[in-house]
């Protein structure tokens, strides 16, 4: 659900959203973008989005989050290039552990630093998401084997691996006797 900065929006042939009067030199604690997202099940998040601020939009960003929906901490200040071009900025939050699995986060971005009341800060693509990390096969079986003074086989290997991997393969196997 965002919140819209003092002055006007209009969306752009409905693929991304620009905001004018974003022409305060600090932080306007009242003028942000607000992102609620369920990260129930998530973990390790990231925050993504285009942007694109002109000659006279703002030069300044910032990313805030909440871990309970109401309270904000500052995550990071980043510069702006006022240019009209769309840029990517990347947000990994990861090291926050508090919006793991949290059905009340929420992401706030707010803007400053416009030269003039006509400059503008379009945004698109936003992605909030969590970092994918493949499990990794861990070795957990030490083979055992015990030698009869017989010509019958016996070995015994119990292999375990954790987490479950695609593919299990036993390249070696021993007699005994």
């Amino acid at each position: 659900t965002p919140l819209v900065p003092p002055g006007s929006y209009t969306f752009l042939a409905g693929t991304s959203i620009y905001f004018s009067s974003w022409n305060t030199a600090i932080l306007d604690p009242d003028g942000y973008l607000e992102f609620q997202v369920d990260t129930s099940g998530q973990d390790a998040i990231l925050f993504n989005f285009d942007y694109r601020s002109t000659g006279t939009g703002p030069n300044t960003l910032e990313l805030h989050y909440s871990i309970d929906g109401t309270s904000f901490t500052f995550f990071s200040t980043a510069p702006l290039t006022t240019d009209s071009t769309f840029y990517a900025l990347s947000y990994d939050l990861s090291s926050i552990s508090a919006l793991d699995n949290n059905s009340n986060a929420k992401f706030r971005i707010y803007a400053y630093g416009a030269s003039g009341a006509g400059g503008t800060l379009s945004v698109d693509n936003v992605t909030i998401s969590d970092i994918c990390i493949p499990p990794t096969a861990t070795n957990t079986f030490p083979p055992t084997h015990t030698s009869t003074p017989t010509n019958t086989p016996i070995f015994s290997l119990t292999p375990s691996l954790t987490p479950f991997p695609a593919e299990v393969v036993i390249s070696e196997v021993a007699w005994f006797g």
